[in-house]
C-alpha cells in the first residue's frame, strides 16, 4: 500500500502498473537551478520589502509617540487655561460681591444718585444682587422714570419665558397634492 522509498529529491507517484515514477520529467529537473535562483531573488525582494516596512513602522511609531506627547502637552495647557479662567471668574464674582456690599452700606440718597447714572443692564445686575431691604430705600430716592424702568426689567428677569418649540425639518407635516 505504501510507495517504496526512493533515493531521489524529486517527488514520485505510482503508475498504473505499480512502478514508481518521478512526478516531474527531466526537463523540469533541468530548470531547477533557474527556479532556485528566482526564488532567491524573490526572497531578497521580500527581505528588502520587510526591511522597508519595518522602517516605516518605526517612523509611524515615532510619529505616534510625538503626537501623544503633543496631545498631553495640549491637555495640560487646556487645564491650566481652564484653571486661570475659573480663577478670573471667581475674582470677578468676589469683586462684584464687594461692590454690592459697598452700595448696600451707602446712604440711600447717595446710592440713588449713582444708580440714576448707571446703564440699565448694570443696574439690573446690581439690584438683583442686593438685599430687597437695602434696595427699597435706594429706589425710593431714584429718578422715578429710572426706577420704573428698573422695576420692569427686574420683573421681566424674574418671569420665566415660555419655551418656543423647535421643529426640525423631519418633524414638519408632509404636504400631499391631489
Amino acid at each position: 500500500d505504501c510507495i517504496p522509498a526512493v533515493q531521489s529529491d524529486l517527488p514520485v507517484i505510482l503508475d498504473g502498473t505499480g512502478a514508481v515514477i518521478p512526478m516531474v520529467d527531466s526537463a523540469v529537473g533541468a530548470s531547477q537551478p533557474l527556479l532556485i535562483e528566482r526564488l532567491g531573488e524573490r526572497r531578497e525582494a521580500l527581505a528588502s520589502q520587510e526591511a522597508e516596512l519595518d522602517m516605516r513602522l518605526t517612523l509611524v511609531e515615532a510619529a505616534e509617540k510625538r503626537l501623544d506627547q503633543r496631545t498631553a502637552e495640549l491637555k495640560a495647557l487646556e487645564a491650566r487655561i481652564g484653571a486661570m479662567v475659573d480663577q478670573q471668574k471667581a475674582d470677578e464674582r468676589e469683586q462684584f460681591v464687594s461692590l454690592v456690599a459697598m452700595y448696600e452700606t451707602m446712604k440711600p440718597k447717595e446710592a440713588a444718585l449713582i444708580f440714576d447714572a448707571l446703564d440699565l443692564p448694570v443696574l439690573v445686575r446690581v439690584a438683583q444682587a442686593m438685599s430687597p431691604k437695602k434696595m427699597g430705600p435706594i429706589m425710593a430716592k431714584m429718578d422715578p422714570n429710572k426706577a420704573k424702568s428698573l422695576t420692569s426689567l427686574l420683573v421681566a428677569a424674574e418671569t420665566p419665558q415660555p419655551e418656543v418649540a423647535q421643529v426640525g425639518a423631519g418633524e414638519l407635516p408632509q404636504i400631499v397634492g391631489q
